[in-house]
């Protein structure tokens, strides 16, 4: 379960969340399971976060940051996420049907 706070900052769009994360370097993050469904996170710096399990069907995730981040079983199904940083991200069983990954940098992701 997500810290309440973050996710409410989180909600707020991509402006608001690297604030937060500039302001908050080292706090741990998370939304494992949350339901984010058509968020507009585009920019958003979203590295190391664990996102498994987490609806973000129709996200708008463009250029978004989401290296080592833990995507296990997340729904990602009709995401943009064009020009993302997928580095290392764990992508094991998530849901990409109809994604669109153009431009992304998926080195060593799994």
């Amino acid at each position: 379960m997500a810290n309440y706070d973050q996710l409410m900052i989180l909600k707020q769009g991509s402006e608001a969340w690297n604030k937060w994360r500039k302001d908050h370097p080292f706090e741990k993050v998370g939304f494992r399971g949350e339901d984010l469904n058509r968020i507009n996170l585009a920019g958003a710096d979203l590295r190391g976060v664990d996102l498994t399990g987490t609806i973000l069907e129709y996200a708008n995730l463009r250029g978004t940051n989401l290296r080592y981040s833990n995507l296990t079983g997340a729904n990602l199904r009709s995401a943009h996420l064009e020009g993302s940083d997928l580095e290392e991200a764990n992508l094991e069983k998530a849901i990409l049907e109809g994604t669109n990954l153009n431009g992304s940098n998926l080195r060593k992701a799994n």
